[in-house]
């Protein structure tokens, strides 16, 4: 695995690393400036203005993630992003933390485990893509797998100081996006301002996403992220057949699940959230991470249907598509186990489109395979080494999973249909279990998939 200051990943010419000079600091903190105080009209001290940067104490205890145009140049002077990330380790020996100047973070010392601090994102003018987002975000992925980052907070800005006029996007962040209770920084009384301007039904959550500042709106999509640099990190060859739909209304994915694995590739390809047992919640590692990454949890008891499709179709009302392993449980990654069929409950709901009329819920069929191990077909013997179910414990299952070799991992989507088609839920239910077994069996022969 690559630490993200020995990654030289080079897509369009950009790459992403660690600042590796004082030079190259130099460079982001006159990126800032240009940005913070130039653009957004900010007011800079004399001696900002006086060396044309942006810059502070926290600085020399920070590292730097660059986004590096390298037809530019290949150090500071093709600088054309930044994000400046601080440890918790660093910062409490630092003494201070930049955020707890603006805010309350008790909470966050109190229960964030192993958290960093994040912040001083800006982007050149003429790089506000979604490349170099994607570029810096792979970064800070990176980052946080090496360093087993729990928890990450900081602050960052919206264009202007009319509260009025930023009253769409307060108000959503503060109806669809607060931290938890437990984690919740408070804006510090002389400079708490009221979110909440705006009712929530007011509010059409797609649309205010969509018009959120690039920065701001890759917050509430950063698990994808963050998945595809733990996918880079560990060394896996995703091959994907077919696609998701592109219309732009929510889904409900529905896969088989050998592994957590699963989680990790499946999050690597789609905009979505999990769907997990309530337990999820409780454990060790991947419960934390669930939970600050909106995963819905579920009871299984009998009686609970109807609240949680309800739940679900809400979190579909906000234009978020859900991820389902409706086995309930994994396997040994050869087979697809029974479904159960409570869990397309919310199926027999309506949605919002992206055109606000009410629409069927879209649900898409998707087997994920793990097929060669270092080039050559996996054995039915060996693919359970990969799998985790039973009693295996997490920390056994991953060192040796991660120390097999180079894994190749095959997903399929399969075409998108609606409960309309069959009936019932059951007979929803049984064709997703039929096409997902059929793509497993296919794609562990080594057969073509039906959508290559």
């Amino acid at each position: 695995m690559q630490s993200v200051s020995e990654t030289r990943e080079v897509a369009d010419g950009l790459e992403v690393r660690l600042a590796e000079s004082a030079a190259e600091v130099a460079a982001a903190q006159a990126l800032r400036y240009r940005v913070f105080y130039q653009e957004m009209g900010a007011k800079p001290s004399d001696a900002m203005r006086e060396r044309m940067a942006d810059f502070d104490d926290f600085d020399s205890v920070c590292d730097h993630l660059l986004v590096i145009d390298r037809t530019r140049g290949s150090g500071a002077a093709g600088v054309v992003g930044t994000y400046r990330l601080m440890r918790r380790a660093p910062g409490e020996a630092f003494g201070r933390f930049y955020t707890a100047g603006e805010y309350d973070i008790a909470n966050i010392l109190a229960n964030g485990g192993r958290f960093m601090e994040l912040g001083r994102s800006c982007v050149d003018a003429g790089y506000r893509n979604g490349g170099t987002m994607k570029k810096l975000w792979d970064g800070i992925a990176a980052y946080v797998f090496e360093n087993g980052v729990e928890l990450m907070f900081g602050c960052a800005s919206l264009p202007g100081t009319d509260v009025q006029a930023l009253a769409g996007h307060l108000s959503y962040l503060y109806h669809h996006h607060l931290a938890p209770e437990a984690l919740r920084p408070r804006a510090l009384p002389h400079l708490r301002v009221d979110m909440a301007l705006l009712p929530k039904d007011a509010l059409v959550p797609r649309r205010a996403l969509a018009e959120l500042p690039p920065l701001i709106k890759g917050y509430p999509d950063y698990t994808r992220f963050y998945w595809r640099g733990v996918v880079a990190i560990i060394g896996y060859d995703v091959v994907v057949h077919g696609r998701p739909p592109e219309n732009g209304s929510p889904v409900l994915y529905v896969a088989n699940h050998a592994s957590y694995l699963d989680i990790i590739v499946l999050g690597s390809l789609l905009h979505g959230y999990f769907v997990a047992k309530s337990e999820v919640a409780g454990w060790a590692g991947f419960g934390f991470l669930a939970r600050i990454s909106r995963t819905v949890f579920i009871e299984r008891s009998r009686g609970a249907t109807a609240r949680e499709r309800n739940g679900l179709l809400t979190r579909f009302d906000l234009g978020e598509s859900l991820i389902l392993f409706a086995e309930g449980t994994s396997n040994d990654g050869n087979q697809v186990m029974p479904f159960k069929s409570s869990f397309f409950s919310v199926a027999e709901g309506e949605v919002r489109g992206a055109d606000g009329m009410p629409h069927a819920v879209l649900v898409q069929p998707v087997s994920v395979a793990y097929t060669r191990l270092d080039g050559l077909p996996i054995t039915r013997a060996l693919r359970p080494h990969l799998a985790w179910y039973g009693d295996m414990t997490l920390a056994g299952h991953l060192i040796g999973a991660l120390g097999m070799g180079r894994i190749t991992v095959e997903v399929e989507f399969h075409p998108p249909v609606t409960v309309a088609q069959f009936g019932s839920r059951k007979g929803l239910s049984a064709h997703c279990h039929k096409v997902i077994s059929h793509g497993l069996t296919r794609m562990l022969a080594g057969r073509p998939a039906a959508n290559s």
